[in-house]
């Protein structure tokens, strides 16, 4: 769930007729899962709380200030948590290799590692299987001036008693 408040009153078309109060507070939900290389987050807007008690049912999606669909964000791909530990395993496997060639040297003496050359490999690739699947983190920065694009006409009547003048 995510939140936002109205920054301005809002008019309807003619000007004349105040819909939505400034202060009331718009409620909705990121409806997907961030997807790699996506740098937007996408709200649909599910209701405007007006501080008078009205609710305004809205069912309409966010978009930025240009209009463009969705809120820009900044993206954590986990990075150093998805592939660090696997990574840190690999290099320690590759030092302790790189220890027991060196120590070979020349001569007859020859020294095996290969159950613990393929003991790290199991665990870099438990550590990557485990870690690997961490999905990204989209952040907004808070007080950002964003837009509900209303998909549907919304019906006051049963809020406003108006009538038609000539």
């Amino acid at each position: 769930m995510t939140s936002c408040i109205v920054t301005q009153d809002v008019y309807s078309a003619d000007g004349r007729t105040l819909l939505v109060e400034r202060g009331s507070e718009a409620t909705g939900e990121q409806r997907t899962a961030l997807m790699q290389g996506q740098a937007r987050i996408f709200v649909l807007w599910s209701r405007i709380d007006m501080p008078n008690g009205v609710t305004i049912p809205l069912d309409s999606p966010g978009s930025d200030s240009l209009g463009a669909s969705g809120l820009e964000a900044y993206v954590d791909n986990h990075f150093w948590d998805r592939f660090g530990g696997a990574i840190m395993v690999s290099l320690i496997g590759d030092f302790g290799q790189a220890a027991s060639n060196r120590s070979l040297g020349s001569g007859n003496n020859q020294i095996q590692f290969s159950n613990t050359s393929s003991a790290g490999q199991s665990l870099a690739d438990d550590t990557l299987k485990n870690t690997v699947d961490i999905p990204p983190t989209a952040y907004s920065n808070q007080g950002s001036a964003l837009n509900i694009f209303v998909a549907r006409d919304v019906d006051f009547r049963s809020v406003y008693d108006l009538e038609h003048q000539q």
